[in-house]
């Protein structure tokens, strides 16, 4: 996984949660606990998707953000996306 991903997912991450992430473990399932990365009924969530689209420069659909649970299906997907543009 190419770093510049893992660290910009992890930064869009922290600006968007205000909270400093740097004990995050790739594995970290939030769908169980905050149900954090994409609710319909959160706008926390879709700034989040935002951001990721922003600086990825990519599109992010409800069912793939749906599907992402954890840090590491995130970085998987932005990277996935990226791929796909070039």
């Amino acid at each position: 996984m190419p770093q510049e991903v893992v660290l910009g997912v992890r930064k869009v991450l922290e600006e968007q949660l205000e909270v400093n992430l740097s004990r995050l473990a790739a594995s970290d399932d939030f769908s169980k606990n905050i149900n954090f990365f994409f609710d319909l009924a959160s706008m926390v969530d879709v700034e989040i998707v935002c951001a990721l689209e922003e600086e990825f420069s990519i599109v992010i659909t409800h069912e793939e953000a749906g599907n992402a649970h954890t840090t590491q299906d995130i970085v998987e997907l932005v990277s996935r996306k990226i791929q796909m543009r070039t």
